[in-house]
């Protein structure tokens, strides 16, 4: 009984969309799968806009793959 009733939101979630469109859209980028697809997923497993963090800055160590004496020239 409770994988219909979340079969029947996830179909609700996603009943608007047009995927195949979608698929042959060149413009559907990273931003509009945000926006079209993931976010109404996250709302719907209860996420609101105040627990939802965009665009956050990533911090990344720095690397050590080269050794700063190396001359690759």
């Amino acid at each position: 009984m409770e994988d219909s009733k979340e079969m029947a939101n996830f179909q609700g979630i996603f009943a608007n969309i047009d995927f195949k469109a979608i698929a042959q859209n060149p413009d559907f980028k990273e931003d509009s799968v945000r926006a079209v697809i993931i976010l109404p997923v996250l709302k719907a497993l209860g996420y609101t806009e105040n627990n939802i963090v965009r665009s956050k800055t990533l911090n990344h160590p720095p690397s050590r793959t080269k050794k700063p004496e190396e001359n690759y020239f």
